[in-house]
């Protein structure tokens, strides 16, 4: 075997591997015997089949399989021998290779890898990039801290709907009288008033419970009508009574309230509550916000790093690698964005190298435990559900989808915060609302940058205004220099008519 590496060109190793017929000749040979013990074929006993015909009907695929397959090893054991960098699979250079069968059986394959890229990441070229620091406002404070006493609060029977978040259930008369329960708050506004004020044991004739909900669906479901028999009535009309009423009452803000709101947190009053609700609030909303910051970054960072990729060697491994088939067409059109998509994963792994970063097992693991514990067990003493936490979280990561999911979101965050110490970042504050608010105006903006792409740039729009000034111009020019023409021909046929009129000569036939 006789193997030549060239890497005079700046983005792609160049293999050509030459086999001879004593590099396969062995795995040939071994394949042979075995088709020739497990093939069948009529008139032989399995394993009697003589080898001339096994090696008719096999031998000369065999050859070509196990020469490339040869070949195709000793590139895997060069490349990992002299530690040679490269992106995308190897490509067999057809065209340059030799691949048919010879009577003194040689191949020579040549391969082409490309070149992994060295570029440096210059993050004081990238311009500032907006970073939207989550912070909750006075009423997002308010409401997580009522949302907290409500959730630990105590449950009361009063006589009268007074609230609007009321627990009523009904009784509706008939051949079997039915209870159904619904809070108040997401029946119609106009049934909200018409129930307000009413007491226990009060009964309604001929109302149409079709009204009293939001929905179709909501009306059914609670109901719990047959969709099929119900599905698009009207009017559904019926006497009920006023079974009973609960309400929850808020929990008091005291010591006792915050041990078991936030068990395991120090608080002393109620102003260290608050402070808590506030970290809690931006720890929810800061995650969601993060992604579009994550997205500003690389698509800053891919603008800002020069790549270059050979574009057939590129093109072949979009095809060749296509979950769906994909047309020459298909390939060429979205190039641009195959092209940014490797971009990113070529910076993203530099950045992960420079930085350090890394997701472990036991990084995984911890997520997911303290998700589960926020957000089901937050109510318990955390000691006392670690190991239900630790079984919980070692479950889901036996799901090799939501495991991959969780890794992403570790190493995106981790990436995050190495850019963020890199790269100038324009703070900006606010709550929710706030930031879909600024997301409305980054969006509008971008599509009014976008029109004005569209439109002529104003250089172009003078330059068809002159052009069509002087093509008129030189219409009126034209049509003036017609008219005078004209005017011109029709005088000189006038005075031409005004002359005497000459006396024809008659030809002769030597004129003629």
């Amino acid at each position: 075997m006789n193997v030549k590496h060239e890497s005079n060109d700046p983005l792609i190793h160049k293999f050509s591997i030459e086999v001879v017929k004593e590099d396969y000749a062995e795995k040939v040979n071994s394949e042979l015997k075995k088709l020739r013990r497990t093939h069948q074929m009529p008139g032989f006993r399995v394993g009697h089949v003589p080898m001339d015909l096994i090696k008719r009907m096999f031998e000369r695929e065999l050859i070509v399989e196990k020469a490339f397959e040869t070949a195709h090893e000793e590139l895997y054991k060069i490349v990992q021998e002299e530690k040679i960098e490269y992106i995308f699979s190897p490509v067999l250079m057809d065209q340059e290779s030799s691949l048919e069968i010879t009577d003194e059986g040689t191949f020579n394959y040549v391969f082409d890898l490309v070149k992994y890229p060295q570029f440096e990441l210059n993050y004081s070229e990238i311009p500032a990039i907006d970073y939207f620091q989550m912070t909750a406002s006075e009423k997002d404070i308010n409401d997580l801290v009522y949302g907290k006493q409500m959730e630990l609060g105590s449950m009361s029977s009063p006589d009268t709907i007074e609230e609007k978040d009321d627990h009523i259930t009904i009784l509706i008369s008939g051949d079997e009288e039915k209870e159904y329960s619904f809070i108040l708050s997401t029946l119609t506004e106009a049934t909200q008033e018409s129930l307000m004020n009413k007491k226990i044991n009060d009964v309604l004739e001929n109302v149409n419970l079709r009204s009293y909900f939001t929905s179709e669906e909501q009306f059914l479901n609670t109901l719990k009508l047959d969709k099929t028999e119900f599905a698009g009535v009207e009017e559904y009309v019926q006497t009920i009574q006023i079974k009973s009423i609960s309400r929850r009452l808020p929990a008091e803000l005291n010591e006792e309230f915050f041990k078991e709101a936030l068990p395991g947190v120090e608080i002393n009053s109620e102003e260290d509550f608050r402070k808590e609700m506030a970290i809690s609030y931006a720890n929810q909303t800061q995650g969601y916000v993060d992604q579009y910051f994550f997205e500003e970054m690389a698509g800053e960072l891919i603008k800002a790093v020069s790549i270059q990729f050979p574009e057939e060697h590129l093109k072949y491994f979009i095809k060749t690698n296509s979950k769906e088939k994909m047309s020459d067409e298909d390939i060429e059109r979205d190039l641009p964005k195959y092209i940014n998509s490797f971009k990113w994963e070529l910076i993203e792994s530099k950045i992960a190298t420079d930085h350090g970063v890394n997701v472990t097992q036991e990084d995984m693991q911890q997520h997911i435990e303290d998700f589960l514990y926020n957000n089901y067990f937050r109510y318990f003493n955390r000691e006392e559900v670690s190991e239900r936490l630790a079984e919980l979280a070692k479950k889901q990561l036996e799901d090799k989808t939501a495991a991959r999911q969780v890794y992403d979101q570790l190493f995106n965050n981790k990436v995050i915060e190495a850019v963020k110490e890199k790269v100038t970042l324009n703070i900006i504050e606010g709550n929710l609302e706030d930031y879909y608010k600024y997301m409305g105006d980054k969006y509008q903006q971008k599509e009014q940058t976008a029109e004005t792409k569209t439109e002529e740039p104003k250089e172009a729009k003078e330059e068809k205004k002159t052009e069509k000034a002087e093509k008129k111009a030189k219409v009126e020019k034209t049509e003036t220099a017609k008219k005078t023409d004209k005017k011109e021909e029709t005088k000189a046929t006038e005075e031409k008519a005004a002359k005497p009129k000459a006396k024809k000569t008659p030809k002769t036939k030597q004129d003629e």
